[in-house]
Formats: structure tokens, C-alpha cells, sequence
């Protein structure tokens, strides 16, 4: 949802800023241009509403209608690309992201690129940042904290959205790292950022806390692995009623199916988990009937010799 946020926000900005110069400077805006804020409009909704797959064929029409309206060589061009990339990278398709983070960063390297503005400079650093970020690699990611650091120092007091913040580039960073010392460094400037910006309940501080715990189980310090799990629970508790309540998860079903498919993990994890409510208030038919749909997706995800699989049908 962030990144939509972001994405629509940025062209508003742009309507906002030539609306009351229209007669200025007596333009009108092309189908291309029109056509462009539409498909942001509605990438803001896909993301909202979870539809990932819409949301990705959004950024595909943004890369088109971007180099329609702005060019081959343009920033805005090489900006659509790496939020495309951003989008491949938040589905863990790696592969993809590096190939269209390098595409972006050969434009915005090639091309010639001189802001009007402090404001269209730092969106050209953002659109840098998005670029160096996705494509992973641990120089990449310095780059990007270097930019990162340039645009907040341009940006000054200022609190506008940034798509990716300083609380993402040093968890990835620390995710690089093989020395677990050195990556709890990282993990800790995360969980600072994180705290400083949306408190020391943000549910940003679960996927922080778990790296740690990693981290320090890979040192042999158990006594702070589990710290950092019970700092998980905590900030959990409030929500794990909600969490597992089987209308929520029922009602959420249709996007997940739709976002993933029929036969994806994470449907036959909401039927398992479904089904283990409804055993506890010994509804066995309803419960038997969601473990065999449960079942079937493990088993053509997995086939019926895997951990999973067998997990279920010994429930059965």
C-alpha cells in the first residue's frame, strides 16, 4: 500500500502544480499524459485492495504510457521502469527486478538530466534510489544509502512519503551480510528508524525483530533470540484476536486466492488455520472439509511425501 500511496501522490502533485498554471502557459494535457494519471489512480486501488496482480499490469502501463509521453531517455521514463522493478522485488521475483533496475540505471546514466527545481531533484534522487535499491547487491545498496542521505539532507525537515525509507535499505543490507555481528548493526538502524517514526508497537518491527533473532542464533546467543521473540509476541497480542478470527480470514480469502492463485501456500495456510478455529469449537464437518481443500493444494504444491502434506492428512 506505501508505494501505491506514493505513486499516486506524486501524480497529483503534478496535476496540482499545472492545474492553476493552465492558462499560463495555455497547455493542455495529451491522452498519453491523461491516460498515464488514470493508471496511477488505479494502481493506487490495486495495491489497496490486495489485487497484486492488477497492480503489477498497472506498472507495466505506466512503463508504456511514461515512455510515450516523456521518451526513451527521460528520468520519468527510467522512474517507471524502477518502481516496476520495486514491484517484481516485493513479490521476490529477483530475477526480473535486476533486469529492470539495469534498464533504469543504464537511462538514468546515459540520458542527461538537469532539474528545473530542488522538487524535481529529489524526485530524480528517489527514482536513483528505487533503481540502486532493487537491484540488491551489497554496492548497490550503499549507493542507495548515499542517495537516501543527499535526499534527506535536500529535503531538510521536510516529511514527505519516500517509497523506499532508511529502515529498508539497512534491513537489506543486513540481510547481505554473513557476519551476523555486523548485521544486527544494520537490523538495530532499522528498528531505530522505525521506532523514531511509528513507535515501538509499529508491526514494521516484526520482520526487524525476526532478522535479529536470526542474527543472534547464528552468534549461539539464545538468551537474545528469544528477547527478540518475545518482542514479536508483544507487539502481536493486541492483534492476534482479529488475526484469528475465521470471518476475517474468510472474508480475506477471495483477494488472496485472486493475488496468488488457486493453489498457493498461502490459500491452503488460511484454510489450515480456518480449519484448526473451527475444530476448537467442534465443528468437525466444517473443519474436515477445509483440511481436505488444505490438503489437495500441499499436495499438488508439495506432493504427498512432504512435511506439510503429511501434517494435514495425519489431522484428517
Amino acid at each position: 500500500v506505501v508505494p501505491a500511496l506514493y505513486t499516486i501522490l506524486q501524480g497529483y502533485t503534478v496535476l496540482v502544480q499545472w492545474l492553476p498554471n493552465r492558462n499560463k502557459r495555455c497547455y493542455v494535457m495529451s491522452i498519453d499524459q491523461v491516460n498515464l494519471y488514470m493508471s496511477l489512480l488505479y494502481l493506487f486501488f490495486y495495491f489497496l485492495f490486495v489485487k497484486i496482480s492488477k497492480a503489477m499490469r498497472e506498472l507495466i502501463r505506466c512503463v508504456a504510457l511514461s515512455r510515450l509521453v516523456y521518451g526513451d531517455g527521460h528520468w520519468r521514463f527510467a522512474e517507471a521502469i524502477a518502481k516496476l522493478a520495486f514491484g517484481y522485488l516485493l513479490q521476490g521475483l529477483h530475477f526480473q527486478a535486476k533486469q529492470h533496475a539495469e534498464s533504469a540505471r543504464n537511462i538514468m546514466l546515459t540520458g542527461v538530466h538537469l532539474p528545473e527545481s530542488q522538487t524535481e531533484k529529489g524526485k530524480v534522487l528517489e527514482a536513483l534510489l528505487t533503481t540502486y535499491y532493487s537491484l540488491e547487491a551489497h554496492q548497490n545498496l550503499l549507493k542507495a544509502e548515499n542517495i537516501l542521505d543527499e535526499l534527506q539532507s535536500l529535503r531538510g525537515m521536510q516529511h514527505l512519503p519516500i517509497m523506499i525509507t532508511e529502515k529498508d535499505v539497512n534491513l537489506s543490507l543486513g540481510r547481505l551480510i554473513n557476519k551476523p555481528a555486523s548485521a544486527i548493526t544494520f537490523f538495530e538502524k532499522a528498528a531505530t528508524y522505525v521506532k523514531a517514526c511509528k513507535g515501538e508497537d509499529s508491526l514494521e518491527l516484526i520482520i526487524i525483530y525476526q532478522e535479529m533473532g536470526k542474527a543472534e542464533q547464528m552468534r549461539a546467543r539464545h538468551e537474545e533470540a528469544v528477547e527478540h521473540l518475545l518482542q514479536v509476541i508483544t507487539i502481536l497480542l493486541p492483534y492476534l484476536k482479529d488475526y484469528l478470527s475465521y470471518d476475517l480470514l474468510n472474508s480475506t480469502l477471495s483477494f488472496r486466492i485472486e493475488a496468488f492463485g488457486d493453489y498457493s501456500e498461502s490459500v491452503a495456510e488460511t484454510y489450515n488455520v480456518m480449519a484448526s478455529i473451527v475444530l476448537t469449537d467442534g465443528d468437525m464437518k466444517k473443519a474436515y472439509k477445509l483440511l481436505s481443500k488444505c490438503l489437495e493444494i500441499q499436495t499438488i504444491l508439495f506432493g504427498s511425501q512432504h512435511r506439510k502434506t503429511k501434517q494435514t492428512q495425519e489431522m484428517l
